[in-house]
């Protein structure tokens, strides 16, 4: 059995156990409208209230049960009817700050008198900023719908010159400039349901994705070789590398959330795994101009080409773990909520490899190297965000 249809069959074992579930252990109405799945306008004694009389409830009437929890839910709304409405808008925006490592693939230069030049002098030691955004509705019922989106760019830059000493009075001088770039998006569009597991107030997610992840880098050098041998050389060379993955496929979620009864605080935590079916590009160019004497009749030029085209799958894991911070904003009937967290993403494609080498022999012999490999990295860092529901 290949990997996509391995990867199929576990989802759809997933959803089955997920839709089996859920129902038999769905929060009652009232106690889960809004977002995240403490119910809104509850304050801390919904974190608090003990659920066993909501159990003795659903034993009986199941109509009967929804109106008393309703007009207890409307009581304690100080702005009239507004929060017994069955839908709620859900929204929220979120600042995630990550750094991310990136399989590394360098390119290389061996310039004519035989010092070598990397891309790694562009390096993504830093973190970033990348927003993430979220719409959707929940009805009390503990059913909805959520729309997310998610966008990650990186990009570093590196320049330097230098001059090397051949004889008194004499230098080979040379730069290069080194360009490394990533970018990464998510497109989700969700099914979600809500409900209880003992103290946990959980959210469970199925839907459609779309995701696409490129890494690009470019090594540019000028070099000169004045006495090395009897021409004087001129050496210009360019490598460029584009690694790119984009596809659309399922995702799973699941998020929790424990009151801490201290201060309206929780204990949230979230999971995610997605399965992503496209295209996975590799374009890969090395050219180099060598020119002796200046731009004589003795100029030559060289390139060369890896292109690698595949259809192939593409999985994405992520996780949170941090706290939050809930307020209800009655005279609004909504409620807020801000957090921040931990998070961790992991993305993987299948293997797409190659290596391309441009080489000139003439009075001295300047090399151009690159190689492709596996299109993988890692994010960790960071995520700060606030929501409401109204």
């Amino acid at each position: 059995m290949d990997a996509r249809r391995r990867t199929v069959y576990c989802m759809a074992s997933l959803l089955l156990v997920f839709a089996a579930a859920a129902p038999t252990s769905a929060a009652p109405p009232g106690l889960s409208q809004g977002y995240p799945p403490i119910g809104l306008y509850g304050g801390s004694d919904v974190h608090t209230g003990d659920l066993s009389d909501w159990r003795l409830a659903s034993a009986q009437s199941e109509s009967a049960a929804a109106d008393a929890v309703g007009a207890a839910a409307c009581d304690s709304c100080l702005c009239g009817d507004c929060c017994c409405k069955p839908w709620h808008v859900v929204t929220g925006v979120e600042a995630t700050f990550l750094h991310p490592q990136v399989q590394d693939t360098p390119l290389y230069h061996l310039t004519p008198i035989g010092l070598e030049i990397t891309s790694r002098l562009a390096s993504l030691d830093d973190y970033y900023a990348a927003p993430r955004v979220w719409l959707g509705w929940q009805h009390q019922s503990g059913h909805g719908v959520r729309a997310r989106y998610w966008d990650f760019e990186a990009s570093a830059w590196n320049y330097d010159a230098f001059l090397v000493p051949l004889a008194p009075e004499f230098f080979d001088i040379g730069s290069y400039n080194a360009t490394n770039k990533l970018e990464a998006y998510t497109i989700d569009l969700e099914y979600t349901r809500r409900f209880c597991f003992q103290r946990w107030q959980m959210l469970g997610s199925i839907g459609a994705r779309h995701a696409k992840l490129d890494r690009a880098e470019m090594l540019n050098s000028l070099t000169t070789d004045l006495i090395s041998g009897p021409t004087p050389l001129g050496v210009t060379s360019q490598i460029i590398s584009e690694r790119q993955m984009s596809g659309t496929g399922l995702t799973l979620g699941l998020e929790a959330i424990r009151p801490l009864n201290h201060w309206n605080l929780n204990l949230f935590c979230s999971g995610r795994g997605s399965a992503l079916w496209g295209d996975n590009r590799s374009t890969n160019l090395s050219t180099m101009y060598i020119a002796p004497a200046g731009l004589g009749p003795g100029a030559i030029s060289t390139a060369n080409v890896l292109l690698l085209d595949d259809q192939d799958t593409m999985y994405i894991l992520e996780f949170q773990v941090g706290v939050e911070w809930r307020c209800p904003l009655k005279c609004i009937c909504a409620e807020m909520f801000i957090r921040a967290a931990f998070e961790y993403q992991y993305w993987d494609v299948e293997e797409v490899s190659g290596d391309y080498l441009t080489q000139v022999v003439l009075d001295v012999d300047p090399i151009n190297f690159g190689e492709t490999r596996d299109l993988r990295a890692q994010f960790t860092g960071l995520a700060f965000a606030i929501g409401i529901a109204w």
